[in-house]
């Protein structure tokens, strides 16, 4: 009897498998393509709010980039056995490199944040989105991102720049300004790093882009 029980339910399995087309190749849904994920109003607000989350994590305004600033200044005191291995230990000993996490954490975070506010401008340049809501709006959203852009692009010329020399025509290297959003994971991500200069003159046009629009905000 458990023979012909077992036969049943192998004969059944094998059918149900020959009645199916293909049946473990779906449609990938962890993935939304750019246009299709802000076509509303509503969709570039939560996105902007998103940015605004991103700002949150302790490698952007959260703590670690106060901590690691005030270990390189050298303008408090510091207890070297509470630090550790690996993280706070060679940023205050001025010995990091790549494999540091901290600091690649601190970096990857602070250009999601970057890419959040890339979408949103690209998408109010490109017109995209229509209706009146976002005709009132659009103004105040992309100011807010042009700020927001400049705050962090600041944030990492702080941290992995030489100083800014008004004595000098600043080509030191400075960080990689991306200005354009990250829309596929075919995107050519290979981009050099830009001067300070041309760092603080990005910088300086953002804010006061953003300082227009958010004037006219409303109006």
């Amino acid at each position: 009897m458990k023979k012909i029980i077992y036969s049943t339910v192998i004969v059944s399995l094998i059918a149900l498998g020959l009645g199916c087309n293909k049946p473990l190749e779906v449609e990938p849904v962890s993935v939304i393509e750019n246009d299709m994920a802000v076509t509303r109003y509503q969709d570039l607000e939560a996105l902007l709010s998103g940015t605004y989350d991103k700002l949150q994590s302790s490698n952007v305004l959260g703590g670690n980039h106060v901590i690691y600033s005030d270990l390189l200044a050298e303008d408090t005191e510091v207890l070297t056995n509470n630090l550790s291995s690996f993280n706070t230990l060679e940023i205050y000993n001025r010995a990091t490199n790549i494999q540091l996490n901290s600091l690649r954490s601190m970096w990857r975070d602070h250009y999601s944040a970057i890419n959040a506010c890339n979408n949103i401008i690209y998408t109010i340049d490109n017109n995209t989105i229509s209706g009146d809501q976002y005709e009132q709006n659009k103004d105040r959203i992309k100011g807010e991102a042009l700020f927001i852009r400049s705050f962090l692009f600041y944030n990492l010329l702080q941290f992995w720049s030489l100083p800014y020399d008004p004595a000098t025509s600043n080509d030191q290297m400075g960080i990689i300004l991306r200005t354009q959003p990250t829309l596929s994971f075919e995107d050519d991500l290979d981009k050099a790093r830009s001067s300070v200069a041309e760092c603080y003159a990005r910088i300086t046009a953002d804010l006061m882009e953003a300082e227009t629009l958010l004037s006219m905000a409303g109006k």
